[in-house]
């Protein structure tokens, strides 16, 4: 909200080899700027003019877009941190700030959204993996439960067949058996 605190910060950003794509006056103008030029990460005051201040346009800003959010500040106060911290921001950085404290919170932040981004990545290759793990037993499941099907009906034929009752009781018994084996295995 203050054009010389926007000026220093973008000189220490373009100093530290970072791209400046845009900067905001208030808190709905950050979130219209994010969804256009989709930034690697956002620096935003926590107190700006307008209806939107920095800590719901970082919520806004991070759930829409997808946008690491650093939240800069001169107050401390617990009501601020508490709201700041239901956003979850990437950083938390105390005005009057140092350059080398907007370094540091820059990179932590970018390499966390580096990480966190490989990360769902591997979630969702083990999701797929699991469906189809899931699919190939539920087959394998399927072809089994068919093949101890088959083998219960012959014992019963042939328990039925065969005129010696110990045969006969000694067949239902071996069939209650594979029976048994296919529950089991369900």
């Amino acid at each position: 909200d203050e054009p010389v605190i926007t000026a220093y910060l973008e000189s220490i950003l373009l100093h530290q080899g970072h791209q400046v794509v845009a900067s905001a006056y208030n808190g709905e103008q950050a979130l219209e700027l994010a969804t256009k030029f989709k930034p690697d990460l956002v620096l935003m005051d926590i107190v700006m003019p307008g209806n939107l201040d920095g800590i719901s346009a970082c919520g806004m800003i991070q759930e829409q877009e997808d946008i690491p959010v650093i939240l800069l500040t001169a107050y401390g106060h617990k009501e601020f941190i508490e709201r700041a911290k239901g956003v979850q921001p990437y950083g938390f950085v105390f005005k009057p700030y140092q350059e080398d404290q907007i370094k540091a919170s820059v990179e932590i932040a970018l390499e966390k959204k580096t990480r966190d981004r490989k990360m769902m990545q591997e979630y969702e290759t083990f999701k797929k993996e699991s469906v189809a793990y899931k699919s190939k037993l539920a087959e394998i499941s399927h072809l089994f439960g068919n093949a101890m099907n088959t083998v219960t009906s012959l014992i019963s034929l042939e328990a039925t067949l065969h005129r010696v009752s110990e045969c006969s009781t000694t067949l239902r018994q071996i069939n209650n058996r594979v029976m048994y084996m296919a529950k089991v295995q369900e």
